[in-house]
């Protein structure tokens, strides 16, 4: 009995220090690293050749080359003052005057950014015999 627990004592040990030598995330490895590299790459390629997106008047999709429209175009450019104003009021509410609970939900915005409104769908006849 004394020689399994030895066993398994040592072989958890053996375990122990092959785990603590390997501490990285699963994400850092050479292949992987590659493919991220390649990535962006392409990705200032093509920021390159069709220019800034942020930067040029008209506000295009990198994939699509779809140009938006002015709300979307709006919505963009008003992102960041929008997220300070939010910010501004959650820490007001929550932290400084405690009118709102911490945990309490934050209205999600709507913002129309570079996917087209749905369209509505009729709901399809129902078949009654």
């Amino acid at each position: 009995m004394m020689r399994l627990i030895a066993e398994f004592e040592s072989s958890k040990e053996e375990r122990h220090s092959k785990q603590s030598k390997e501490i990285r995330h699963h994400k850092q490895n050479a292949s992987i690293q590659k493919t991220f590299a390649r990535q962006v790459s392409s990705l200032v390629e093509v920021i390159t050749d069709m220019g800034n997106p942020f930067i040029e008047e008209e506000l295009m999709r990198l994939d699509t080359c779809d140009v938006m429209d002015e709300e979307a175009v709006k919505s963009v450019r008003r992102a960041e003052e929008l997220g300070v104003q939010q910010y501004q009021a959650f820490q007001e509410e929550r932290l400084v005057n405690h009118s709102k609970h911490l945990g309490e939900l934050i209205k999600k915005n709507k913002l129309q950014l570079f996917r087209q409104p749905q369209q509505e769908t009729s709901p399809s006849p129902s078949y009654s015999p």
